[in-house]
């Protein structure tokens, strides 16, 4: 038993598969238009993630110093030295 397609068969077949193939054209539409959604806040929260660490690099420094010059003023009540000096030793 021989099957062949004729030339009806075949345009027949392919109008059958078209919705099929616009019906997958969509679906993979939607996943990219989701998937570029998801990659857009991801991408939004890592930026907000990144400023934050900035402020707190800042922040830190600021306490650092603070605490530094603390202990420069506990040291210049307690050593002639250090009293005389006229600020930390690292400022220049």
């Amino acid at each position: 038993m021989e099957t062949t397609l004729t030339f009806n068969d075949f345009i027949a077949l392919g109008a059958l598969m078209l919705p099929l193939y616009g019906a997958i054209f969509m679906a993979f539409r939607a996943l990219r238009a989701d998937m570029n959604q998801r990659f857009a806040d991801a991408q939004r929260a890592n930026d907000q993630a990144h400023a934050h660490i900035g402020e707190n690099i800042k922040s830190l420094e600021r306490q650092i110093e603070g605490g530094l010059n603390r202990v420069h003023m506990q040291l210049a009540a307690v050593t002639p030295r250090a009293a005389a000096d006229t600020g930390p030793p690292d400022a220049a």
